[in-house]
């Protein structure tokens, strides 16, 4: 008996010192730097996952989802600089009682010196099917088609602008997960999108789940005008899902790709309104290291950032912050459009979303990478 009590007394005491090592991990981590190579599948359940989420918690106007696509990519023959977008969101209607969609897609042509973009509704639900034992999860509506196949995992994006002449363009690209994996944007996996977060994950109020692919090896053509451009690059892919409507506030996403291999995600949030109060607090910083190791740092000291140039929109009169000094855990950036004019023309709530070239420490320092900005604050 007192052997048993022994070996029951060392148990406990090992458990304690567990318990105890978890406690320091997630207090140093909750604090800023941390280093973490695990993916998402200890956070959430993929593939299931990457589909959208229809939860009871998520029938209302609150909610919001989208899966995010932003491709880097070259022409195969004169090596012309291209980035794309491809995004579907879907919100919840009290008015209809159910769930609808809305699609943006944009090419950039940097050699080109243009930006095209077209935005749609649509309405049909995804669909589940099972083709020779393998799972597939699609989603086609007028103007888009996405084929995952959730069994080896590679996406199909295929998008028609619906519209004609020089001013028509097509996006069609396979998506395989050749390099790194799907990482949570977060310690834990979660995101506040706002000030008024009240971090409850039961109900989701003002949170976000938030992964990210940050290096998809993508192949396939674009199509501008009667031109059709065979491309291969990467693609960063975001998914979020959450009730953050709850909390309206601006953006400034950054997603920058390295030339070495690693990627650096910025996330700074503005309250909403004209003021451009921002909220240091809410700040996320994630590094994907070429290794494929992951560090996070969240709050005022994850980074800090300094608007340096003003851009008029002549499409919707506003005007956007569109070049940065990123000031880093990992170091110093400059950031600026290869092209001025790429701003999403929604009609109640235009955003500024393009390719950047990044620079080291500051505007004439030297190309370290390439990345894309996404900024919701206009004036």
């Amino acid at each position: 008996m007192k052997s048993n009590r022994k070996i029951n007394l060392l148990k406990l005491i090992s458990l304690f010192i567990i318990l105890l090592f978890l406690t320091i991990y997630i207090s140093a981590c909750s604090n800023g730097d941390s280093s973490s190579s695990d993916d998402s599948q200890v956070l959430y359940t993929l593939p299931q996952d990457h589909r959208f989420h229809y939860d009871e918690k998520y029938q209302n106007t609150n909610y919001m989802e989208w899966l995010y696509f932003t491709g880097i990519v070259n022409d195969t023959v004169s090596n012309n600089l291209y980035g794309y977008q491809v995004n579907i969101f879907m919100v919840y209607s009290e008015e209809i009682g159910d769930f609808g969609y809305k699609t943006d897609i944009a090419i950039s042509d940097v050699s080109g010196d243009k930006y095209y973009f077209n935005s749609f509704i649509t309405l049909n639900d995804p669909t589940l099917t099972t083709e020779n034992g393998e799972t597939i999860w699609t989603y086609s509506d007028d103007g888009i088609y996405i084929r995952h196949n959730e069994t080896s995992d590679i996406w199909e994006v295929s998008t028609n602008s619906q519209q004609t002449g020089e001013n028509g363009f097509q996006i069609d690209v396979t998506l395989t997960n050749t390099r790194k994996n799907y990482l949570p944007e977060t310690i834990n996996g979660i995101i506040d999108m706002g000030e008024c977060s009240l971090g409850n994950i039961d109900n989701m109020l003002g949170l976000s789940y938030y992964y990210t692919h940050p290096c998809m090896t993508t192949t396939g053509q674009l199509q501008i005008g009667s031109s059709s451009i065979d491309i291969k690059g990467s693609t960063w892919f975001d998914h979020q899902w959450g009730n953050f409507q709850q909390c309206p506030s601006n953006w400034d996403w950054f997603s920058l790709r390295f030339d070495d291999g690693s990627e650096l995600m910025l996330f700074n949030f503005n309250k909403e309104g004209d003021n451009e109060e921002p909220v240091p607090e809410k700040r996320v910083a994630t590094y994907f290291a070429s290794d494929g190791s992951v560090k996070y740092w969240n709050g005022a000291s994850a980074f800090s950032l300094t608007p340096m140039r003003d851009y008029l929109s002549p499409s919707v009169n506003k005007t956007f912050r569109i070049e940065w000094l990123l000031e880093t855990p990992v170091g110093d950036f400059y950031v600026k459009p290869y092209i001025d004019e790429q701003v999403a023309i929604d009609e109640e709530d235009p955003y500024y979303e393009g390719i950047m070239e990044v620079r080291s420490g500051s505007a004439d320092g030297p190309v370290v990478g390439k990345g894309y900005l996404e900024t919701s604050f206009s004036n």
